[in-house]
């Protein structure tokens, strides 16, 4: 049987990750923000910025909190607050973009064995695309747009 852990070419941070613990983080991350057990995102959301994106630890912590902050300031609808939620979110990928610079285009995706499933388009945040890894999973890359 495999070791459950993902990975095409030569690993990176970015592309090696167990599936399993990353489900089981995710899982426990949002039976903690349905729940309201803040103490329990914010342990799940330190494993999935670390497993996940493979910060150093200062980074993992930083970014973790961002991320329960986000959820904190979703979570009490219709009283929440979507803009101070999606503010906490820029600052967790401009932290991601500061571990590992912009994203690369998605041409550069494709000739890597990607795939683009949307091509680049604009939106009022940014400029969204939506590509695929060699083993279908798919994720989206966005280029923020300047502040208006």
């Amino acid at each position: 049987m495999g070791t459950g852990k993902i990975s095409t070419g030569t690993p990176t941070r970015l592309r090696s990750f167990d599936p399993n613990r990353l489900a089981d983080l995710e899982y426990r991350a949002w039976v903690g923000y349905y729940l309201r057990k803040w103490p329990q995102v914010l342990r799940a959301s330190i494993g999935l910025v670390r497993l996940g994106f493979g910060m150093d630890w200062f980074r993992t912590l930083h970014g973790a909190w961002l991320v329960l902050r986000a959820n904190q300031l979703w979570a009490p609808y219709p009283d929440n607050h979507p803009k101070r939620a999606r503010a906490c979110m820029r600052r967790f990928y401009a932290l991601v973009r500061l571990t590992y610079g912009e994203p690369s285009n998605p041409a550069k995706a494709a000739e890597l064995g990607g795939s683009v499933i949307v091509p680049p388009f604009d939106t009022p945040v940014g400029r969204i695309a939506v590509l695929s890894d060699p083993q279908g999973a798919m994720f989206s890359v966005i280029k923020n747009a300047p502040p208006a």
